[in-house]
């Protein structure tokens, strides 16, 4: 075993000892359900100490409760490296995830929407160029490394705010009437996002219900997208089904008083298939301020 073989051998994987995103965006909106774009305007890698070396990552896996969901395309910016802390971005790239992997895209998805904290692995490998100092510039290849990575959620995004809501005129499909029995709803939302995720997730549909979980209706979240931190003025657009009881007392109810209503992630949540199914656990809720001064004409 030659030198560079034995630095090699004891530096694979115990690499990295941590590392840490500022933030982390993901683009659900690509042709295909099982690829993403994914960037990072900050990432902070703390490593085992190598004097006069420079960190060219070659490829990043992403793993999740034990199964690899998915590999990154050519992720990483230039890194600029000092006393063992690896400071580079995640520039704009491609996230494939594996077929066999499916279940788990799935499951990770969930988490990352509807935990406070969510912990997974990174793994991969690097080049690694030295100064020896007599003895050269040396470049280890491939030299492994797998470390776990902690991102906030958006913990079913808690402190959804309705700045107001009116009733507007049904929408009409091409070729089909807007329904009679239809009551449609314009919220203006605002939306704390607690977590470190910058998220474009397109149509979204949610099922919505009132207290003791009788369903009323559908929200749209058209061309959504959440920001960290506030996200003002979004447009929730909620039709409700007046053949329904709880639909109907639900409009007579706001005639008087503010009223909760819940969403709920189901199947058919969005195109992308993904993202659908990894949005079923997702549970939000917000109040709708009463009408004033408005008639709802309910049928």
């Amino acid at each position: 075993m030659t030198f560079l073989d034995t630095v090699k051998k004891k530096f694979d994987l115990a690499l990295v000892k941590d590392i840490d995103l500022d933030d982390m965006s993901i683009d659900f909106t690509l042709p295909d359900s099982w690829i993403s774009t994914v960037a990072s305007d900050r990432m902070t890698a703390r490593l085992t100490s190598i004097p006069g070396f420079n960190w060219p990552i070659q490829q990043v896996r992403l793993k999740d409760n034990s199964v690899d969901i998915g590999h990154l395309e050519s992720p990483f910016s230039p890194a600029s490296v000092k006393g063992g802390i690896v400071t580079s971005s995640l520039s704009k790239c491609t996230m494939h995830i594996f077929p066999q992997s499916h279940a788990a895209f799935i499951d990770f998805v969930g988490a990352l929407a509807t935990k406070a904290a969510h912990t997974f692995a990174i793994k991969g490998s690097a080049d690694i160029i030295f100064d020896l100092g007599g003895l050269g510039v040396h470049t280890l290849h491939d030299v492994d490394f797998i470390t776990d990575l902690t991102l906030r959620g958006l913990a079913n995004l808690p402190n959804i705010t309705c700045k107001s809501a009116i009733i507007v005129p049904n929408a009409e499909e091409p070729g089909k009437p807007a329904s009679a029995y239809a009551v449609t709803i314009q919220c203006e939302l605002d939306i704390p996002n607690p977590s470190q995720l910058s998220l474009t997730l397109g149509n979204c549909i949610l099922a919505t219900t009132v207290e003791g979980n009788h369903h009323v209706g559908l929200t749209t979240l058209e061309g959504f997208s959440l920001k960290v931190g506030m996200n003002t003025s979004k447009t929730g657009t909620i039709v409700l089904d007046t053949t329904i009881d709880a639909a109907k007392s639900l409009v007579k109810a706001l005639e008087v008083q503010d009223q909760r209503v819940y969403l709920r992630g189901f199947r058919g949540t969005s195109k992308n298939e993904a993202l659908s199914a990894g949005l079923v656990p997702l549970k939000l809720s917000f109040v709708i301020p009463r009408f004033v001064g408005v008639t709802s004409n309910c049928p």
